[in-house]
């Protein structure tokens, strides 16, 4: 809860403040743990009492909004927040009851703030979502908001956009590549599929340091990899391996292993701290199209 701004009322004496509660990777025998496929995304919004540090009241958020609007108070005895889903929402300070909402059509996540003009208050919030953890529809809007309302009642709320993602799932098309950019953050591609026996190249072209690491304990890991340095993986057994970044477990990837098993080789080979151009991109056989779809969460490797 230490992303999104916290808002406190002389009125009530309560700050109220957003939290997320998101899977996140473990450390166990210094191996790292992803978060697990079809684990849930929630978050909270809560009156905390500054008197007593006790829970006021609190709302279950569908969404992940830690990193988010936060929370805005006002003198009238409202508080405001923006949802990832696009409502911008107005909460009773002292019961938590809900006002008012107005949909804005993308993600509310920026701060609401409040000004005033010629005797006028106004509330605004900007529209434009966010691509870090919540990945909530992007937009290009400010909207400003005044007991007088709009000249002829001519504006009316915007069209829901599509909610955040609130489940742990890979998604994305499946790229015929043997090799993973890690950026600021991201795995790009996210889901690649390769024959049994190839070299996965990873490399981080971010300014974070970040690795790939399998979602299954005692499994394989790059190892930690500074800006523009490359691991290599090569797996040598068919099937579909689950991997995640440790410093930032929201980066999840998918690589899916064809063909016949090469049983000369160990089932998995890590290489660590190569250089790219000491290992060419390989050249992916003709292999069939696989479907832009997401993969069954048991996985066996």
């Amino acid at each position: 809860m230490n992303w999104a701004p916290m808002a406190y009322s002389p009125r009530t004496g309560y700050f109220y403040a957003t939290a997320s509660d998101r899977p996140r990777a473990a450390i166990g025998a210094g191996l790292a743990v992803s978060p697990p496929i079809g684990a849930r995304f929630s978050g909270t919004f809560t009156a905390i009492d500054s008197r007593t540090n006790k829970i006021v009241w609190q709302k279950k958020m569908p969404y992940s909004v830690g990193q988010g609007s936060g929370a805005m108070a006002t003198a009238s005895g409202l508080v405001f927040h923006g949802d990832p889903d696009g409502n911008l929402q107005a909460y009773n300070d002292k019961t938590g009851e809900l006002f008012w909402q107005w949909q804005t059509g993308a993600g509310a996540d920026a701060p609401a703030i409040t000004y005033e003009i010629d005797g006028t208050q106004y509330v605004a919030i900007a529209a434009g979502g966010v691509s870090t953890q919540t990945t909530s529809a992007n937009g290009d809007m400010i909207w400003a908001f005044s007991l007088k309302g709009s000249p002829g009642n001519r504006l009316h709320p915007f069209a829901a956009p599509p909610p955040p993602q609130s489940v742990v799932e890979v998604t994305g098309p499946i790229v015929k590549t043997n090799v993973v950019t890690l950026i600021d953050y991201s795995f790009t591609p996210n889901r690649i599929t390769v024959p049994a026996g190839t070299k996965v190249i990873f490399t981080n072209t971010g300014k974070q340091f970040h690795n790939a690491a399998s979602s299954d304990d005692g499994g394989w890991d790059t190892g930690m990899l500074g800006s523009g340095k490359s691991s290599a993986v090569t797996f040598n057994r068919p099937g579909t391996y689950s991997y995640a970044c440790l410093p930032h477990s929201f980066m999840i990837g998918q690589i899916i292993v064809t063909g016949a098993a090469v049983e000369s080789a160990p089932p998995i080979v890590v290489e660590k701290n190569i250089t790219p151009a000491a290992s060419p991109v390989q050249s992916m056989p003709n292999m069939p199209d696989m479907p832009n779809m997401p993969m069954p969460a048991n996985n066996p490797h």
